[in-house]
């Protein structure tokens, strides 16, 4: 049996990963929120559907770091990048 797609929050900030949440699910969707790209890492299985709602700046891995081990071992997850700043680098 599968599970229902998931919206991932990974952000840093309480307040952000508790809203987010909030209405995620307001929206009748499954949310679950990590506070750090490590601890989402720690419990993703790749055989849940879903897609990431990703901060780009975080202690530890970024979420742009988070994208890019993605990347490298070739893991295809949907995901959305959001930042309270305007000088994101991508290199």
């Amino acid at each position: 049996m599968e599970s229902e797609p998931t919206v991932f929050i990974v952000d840093d900030d309480p307040a952000v990963r508790q809203s987010l949440a909030v209405q995620v699910r307001s929206m009748r969707l499954q949310a679950e929120a990590y506070e750090s790209a490590q601890h989402f890492l720690d419990a993703f299985d790749d055989s849940r559907s879903g897609c990431l709602l990703l901060d780009v700046r975080m202690p530890g891995i970024s979420g742009l770091g988070l994208l890019e081990q993605f990347h490298r071992n070739d893991v295809h997850v949907p995901a959305i990048v959001m930042s309270a700043y305007g000088d994101v680098r991508w290199s």
